[in-house]
């Protein structure tokens, strides 16, 4: 596993590479009113690898948008999910709830890019649809309109090398189960609401009459306690 882990992050640094060339020729040829064919055999470009189908949809995107459309929000590739700002974002977001202990798994990730998509496309409506809009792709649209819970597998192959090859240092998410779940939300904190807090363990016995509010001990030892979920003294 650890090594698909870094041949996917060795195609993806190669790849962000050879997209940011591409949108460079692109933005070679908005600048000097040329087309794609043009860029690619001038000098700087003509040896680079890149092809008229790398090109060509960077300046299309260009001309319909205008250059703030890429100052913005720039993409890898036409077809891709999120622009690049987005991404950041998502991440950021991603890594925040890790820190925080509230792990995010794919499906709720998934809700998130929904959410993200849905609030670019509103805000596109609001300018109504004018210079600066980033319009959602096909890709995006099925993405959107979609009732899957989760993004395909193939989105999560792809963000993380992404992530990893724009220089943000974050781990492939997995699945967790619902006792992983659990287990990471129970902080030094949560467990001590739970044993001393308001409405805690310590509070239950008090007001059932087992333990002693001063002394904070049992009273009578032949008392069981059945403390799987919810405490009930017998």
């Amino acid at each position: 596993a650890t090594g698909n882990i870094a041949a996917n992050d060795a195609a993806a640094r190669e790849l962000a590479e050879r997209r940011k060339l591409a949108r460079a020729a692109a933005a070679w040829a908005f600048e000097n009113k040329v087309g794609s064919k043009a860029a690619l055999k001038d000098e700087q470009f003509k040896d680079s690898g890149l092809t008229y189908n790398m090109v060509q949809p960077l300046l299309k995107e260009l001309k319909e948008g205008g250059t703030k459309q890429r100052v913005d929000a720039p993409r890898d590739h036409h077809c891709q999910v999120l622009t690049n700002a987005e991404r950041v974002k998502l991440a950021e977001w991603i890594m925040g709830c890790a820190a925080g202990q509230v792990p995010k798994d794919r499906t709720e990730i998934s809700a998130k890019v929904k959410e993200m998509l849905r609030a670019r496309n509103a805000a596109n409506k609001r300018r109504k649809w004018r210079g600066g809009c980033i319009r959602l792709n096909d890709q995006e649209v099925v993405v959107v309109q979609s009732r899957e819970p989760q993004l395909t597998h193939t989105f999560f192959q792809r963000f993380y090398p992404w992530c990893r090859a724009h220089g943000i240092q974050i781990d492939t998410g997995v699945e967790r189960s619902q006792d992983e779940k659990r287990a990471a939300k129970m902080t030094e904190a949560t467990v001590e609401r739970h044993f001393h807090g308001e409405f805690g363990l310590e509070a239950e016995l008090i007001d059932a009459g087992v333990m002693d509010p001063v002394t904070k001990v049992i009273a009578d030892p032949r008392r069981v306690l059945n403390s799987d979920e919810t405490p009930q003294p017998i």
